[in-house]
């Protein structure tokens, strides 16, 4: 059998050199190489504690300072991401709510300095307590000589230096105490270079401080931007919500001009559109059948309740989905601001401590005043949205800016057509004082008189032809004079009314902008009805349709103090059909309301 050969001895030493020169290679590598210095002098980190520093929780760490727990902490100031052009930093302060600036009962937790009412993400919030208060490092950097190369011109070497504006934070203890360290530097493992006020020392902090004190105040922040209602149903009672496509409330609020914007009577803002809620006593025989009153952009139409309702729904309480940043400011819409290509801006008044009167009326203890300013819809499916939200006294509650998701906010896509009630009356046969046609067919004058069903005449002025109530089922029967006086006639023309609807936009349908529109109605010889309805109130409203295709009829509608809109069209033959019913019913002729013209 053939014997193995002799192991070679100088092979075997070769091979171990090799090894232990691997080793120290590895070592050097991972603890001794990241210590160098900007200016090429090799250091190394010592654990050993010295006066005024602390031992760490596990071995090979060192404390800046000894630990300060979160109990034991009054407040924490941060100092980051300084700015070259304003010379500032970005400042926040989480301190101690003893005074209950958040209303939640508990004086031992911290709030947000200025933004008491923000909530923040606990989670990460605890991340920057244990790095402020129990500040472990992988150690102290030695052979650095502050006495003959100066602390500034060592400090400067790991960007701790105060021209470089390193990050900062200052904790202040409930006893008083308070510590500032900077953040400067990364290390080449990619850790953090440190140094406490007042101590000539560099240290190496933990990465970990990429996720507290260099984070912004928006990493910390949850993304809640309005307050939530303080009833299940407190948002039905939102006033003037309004939706704008301009930019009037932000020239007001942030370009020089009036510092809050003003709603209501004597208003020179010109919102897209607006809606309030309507208390029982506000409900006149116009409203009588709706819970909101569209304001803008005129009273003359009727609000769809039902999708009023579902946006307003979604504004209390609204959330996000990131923190961009806490506060706006003039610059947001400036040029390259986070808000400058604001393409809407949503007001409302949001009621608060409600309580209801004997009719069930709310009765508002307080309201707070809401803006959203939302930019153009982005490619992710989210809006930019800058919240701000005050008290009639003027404090301020939530101001931020963060992206919310286009389903909370898909409202703001609608179009006019999308807001307005489909019907273009509302209005109970109880509450019609007199009703006008004026058309080819004929101009007839209808007076309502009476109080109710049984009792109720109607008389056409012209002629003095009357209808009252014969009955339930009382036949169609002409009398003498060649008409039926049976009022169930008149109601089927006051049903075809109610089933006039609006049927789309004219300016999205054809195209015409306002100043085609209107050319297109000064022809009076063209409109083919004009009907005028007077309300039992006094107030008057005229309707006047013209078509502009064989299907369709532009309709321009006035009132008392309220000027003529032109936005939307319904069916000519719809129209045409409620002339020839205003003709039949004056001439004998039954009318059928399901018959199509």
């Amino acid at each position: 059998m053939r014997k193995p050969p002799k192991p070679n001895k100088t092979g075997i030493l070769l091979l171990s050199l090799a090894s232990i020169f691997l080793i120290l290679l590895v070592l050097y590598l991972a603890v001794l190489s990241p210590f160098f210095a900007a200016s090429g002098e090799e250091v190394t980190t010592t654990v050993s504690t010295q006066q005024g520093e602390g031992s760490g929780l596990s071995a090979g760490t060192v404390l800046m300072f000894p630990r300060v727990e979160r109990v034991d902490m009054e407040s924490i100031r941060v100092y980051n991401r300084y700015d070259e052009a304003s010379g500032a930093y970005q400042t926040y302060c989480f301190e101690k709510d003893h005074d209950d600036l958040d209303g939640d009962g508990d004086t031992a937790d911290f709030i947000i300095e200025g933004h008491p009412v923000n909530t923040y993400d606990d989670q990460r919030f605890s991340r920057l307590v244990v790095d402020v208060g129990y500040t472990a490092c992988l150690g102290r950097l030695t052979g650095l000589d502050f006495e003959a190369d100066g602390a500034e011109a060592i400090f400067a070497r790991y960007g701790l230096a105060e021209g470089q504006h390193p990050t900062y934070y200052v904790l202040e203890t409930v006893k008083g105490e308070c510590y500032t360290v900077y953040v400067g530097a990364k290390s080449p493992d990619g850790n953090y270079y440190a140094r406490l006020a007042g101590r000539e020392a560099v240290y190496v902090l933990y990465s970990t401080m990429e996720e507290s004190v260099l984070a912004p105040l928006s990493y910390f922040v949850q993304p809640g931007l309005t307050f939530a209602a303080d009833t299940t149903y407190g948002y039905v009672y939102i006033r003037n919500f309004s939706i704008f496509h301009d930019r009037s409330i932000i020239n007001g609020m942030f370009g020089g001009g009036e510092e809050k914007p003003e709603f209501g009577e004597g208003s020179t803002l010109d919102p897209f559109v607006m809606f309030t809620y309507l208390t029982a006593p506000e409900r006149d025989v116009y409203h009588a059948s709706t819970i909101y009153a569209m304001l803008a952009p005129s009273t003359a139409y009727t609000a769809a309740d039902m999708r009023v309702d579902a946006a307003m729904q979604k504004l209390p309480g609204l959330v996000g989905t990131e923190v961009l940043q806490l506060g706006i400011s003039d610059k947001d819409f400036a040029e390259g601001g986070l808000l400058e290509n604001v393409a809407y801006t949503i007001y409302y008044e949001m009621p608060y401590n409600i309580s209801y009167d004997a009719n069930e009326d709310p009765i508002v203890g307080n309201y707070v005043k809401n803006m959203l300013f939302a930019t153009p819809l982005a490619a992710d499916g989210t809006y930019t949205v800058g919240a701000l939200s005050y008290r009639e006294d003027g404090e301020v509650f939530y101001n931020m800016i963060a992206k919310v998701a286009y389903e909370n906010l898909s409202f703001l896509e609608y179009s006019l057509f999308d807001w307005i009630a489909d019907e273009m009356f509302t209005v109970s046969i109880d509450s019609v004082a007199q009703m006008e046609f004026s058309s080819a067919r004929g101009d007839y004058i209808f007076q309502l008189l009476g109080d109710g069903t049984a009792d109720q005449i109607v008389r056409e002025l012209y002629s003095g032809y009357t209808w009252s109530y014969k009955g339930r089922n009382y036949p169609f029967e002409l009398n003498d004079r060649g008409y039926c006086e049976d009022i169930s006639q008149f109601r089927d023309l006051y049903l075809l009314l109610l089933e006039l609807a609006y049927s789309g936009e004219i300016a999205a349908d054809t195209g015409w902008s306002e100043e085609e529109i209107a050319a297109r109605m000064a022809d009076d010889s063209a409109c083919i009805l004009t009907f005028v309805l007077t309300l039992e109130d006094g107030r008057e409203m005229t309707y006047r349709f013209y078509p502009y295709s064989e299907r369709h009829s532009m309709v321009s509608v006035s009132g008392d103090e309220i000027p003529s809109v032109t936005s939307f069209y319904t069916s000519s033959t719809a129209v045409r059909r409620l002339a020839e019913a205003s003709y039949q019913l004056m001439n004998g002729i039954e009318i059928d309301p399901d018959h199509r013209y």
